[in-house]
């Protein structure tokens, strides 16, 4: 796969792993004293030269979720912190990938603070795409980096260890709540920067599913046949059994 390196900022860049058919963003977050590095990709790139040409400060690492395509590149590194909802999800993909793990998990939660010297990311747990999916809230800069929780594309909500659409909702609603916190959304892939209004478009979609007036259509896709319901620029792919039925 290749690469490609773009400077948000003097201190933010954009890491992007691609091929002809997928792409992944990482995200390398500096501060004064350590930087902070959203996600690994696929693995399929020389990361820890790619980081080093940006920045010569200790290195955090963290996975906004545990999907192969975000954490093909951790053994390259020794420690990445994951929240714990995740960890089935995480050992399973790892497995899968046929790679030995040689990291250390570090466990993190909603509300925990990497301190990068002068630049603060807040930890919010962000459940929907997978249960311990998280969101990174860079308030200084009004930036919050958000993973595959609402990229201007579908959010899968199909595979295993995601949450009900229900779950994701509230997810949504409470991201909604920090909307005066951030002007910008940074994903992990399809259209960067995102504005923030993309929010009440998966809101609008979501109520649509539980208020039972629009379920969607079924889609085939590489994983099985779903369930997916378009809205404005985002679909909500789900299964069944992610919605609440009536009992009648």
């Amino acid at each position: 796969m290749e690469c490609k390196i773009v400077s948000l900022d003097g201190q933010t860049w954009r890491i992007e792993e691609f091929d002809a058919s997928n792409s992944v963003y990482l995200y390398l977050l500096a501060g004064t004293e350590k930087a902070l590095l959203i996600d690994t990709g696929f693995g399929e790139i020389d990361l820890p030269a790619a980081v080093r040409s940006l920045t010569s400060l200790p290195v955090e690492v963290v996975n906004t979720h545990g999907h192969f395509d975000h954490i093909g590149g951790n053994g390259a590194f020794d420690q990445v912190r994951l929240h714990r909802a995740d960890e089935a999800l995480y050992h399973l993909h790892r497995q899968q990938q046929g790679k030995p793990m040689t990291e250390t998990l570090v466990w993190m939660e909603e509300g925990d603070v990497f301190r990068l010297g002068g630049r603060d990311i807040e930890v919010i747990h962000a459940p929907g795409h997978s249960l311990g999916s998280v969101c990174l809230l860079d308030r200084a800069r009004r930036w919050l980096f958000t993973g595959d929780t609402c990229c201007k594309a579908d959010v899968l909500l199909c595979l295993p260890y995601c949450t009900t659409v229900a779950e994701y909702a509230a997810t949504v609603e409470k991201l909604q709540g920090l909307r005066d916190c951030f002007d910008v959304t940074w994903p992990a892939h399809h259209a960067v920067p995102v504005s923030p209004d993309i929010l009440d478009q998966f809101a609008a979609a979501a109520d649509l599913l539980l208020r039972g007036e629009d379920l969607g259509q079924p889609m085939a896709t590489p994983f099985g046949t779903f369930t997916r319901l378009a809205y404005r620029d985002v679909g909500i792919v789900y299964k069944d059994e992610a919605l609440p039925r009536d009992p009648a």
